[in-house]
């Protein structure tokens, strides 16, 4: 499905945060994207705008929002403390207690999450690691890009919305 969208900038709790939605699509699911820590950038921007074609109902931001289901790239900030996200402690145990699906996506060579870290992602979150991918795989704009690795990330992206979507809760 490549639906025409709409995007803008709006206003959500003192927040700007960039928005991508559908024209005319039934039963959209809504997904929040969270930028990356390069800000809201051209990249950023475009992820939503993709997810937006596929009929999906996109907004940039953050939080404990108690979400059906979530799909994280790269996540660095789940097992440290480097990033004021992940403070005063790392968000891996409040991401395992999350009441939906929280999907993972590491690269099997990403210098960020390493191997120590990435197993102690998958003991606590459903986690897809990609061999011979790097930090930052599926960033077309990135010299770490790899695209059978992007390809199949956003297969599971939109197998996971797509659950989302069929669920009985988000039925109206």
């Amino acid at each position: 499905m490549n639906a025409q969208i709409t995007t803008g900038w709006v206003d959500i709790a003192g927040m700007t945060a960039y928005t991508a939605l559908p024209v005319g699509t039934r039963r959209p699911v809504g997904v929040l994207v969270a930028g990356e820590i390069f800000g809201v950038s051209r990249y950023a921007r475009r992820m939503p705008d993709r997810l937006a074609g596929l009929g999906h109902v996109v907004c940039s931001v953050a939080g404990e929002l108690g979400l059906s289901a979530a799909v994280a790239l790269y996540p660095g900030w789940l097992t440290g403390t480097d990033l004021p996200l992940s403070r005063p402690e790392p968000t891996l145990e409040p991401a395992a207690r999350a009441p939906g699906r929280l999907v993972v996506l590491l690269g099997a060579d990403d210098p960020i999450i390493d191997a120590r870290q990435q197993e102690a992602i998958g003991e606590r979150l459903e986690t897809v690691v990609y061999p011979g991918a790097g930090h930052g795989f599926a960033a077309d704009e990135r010299d770490s890009f790899h695209p059978a690795s992007a390809r199949e990330a956003w297969r599971l992206i939109e197998e996971v919305l797509d659950q989302v979507r069929r669920s009985p809760q988000t039925a109206g």
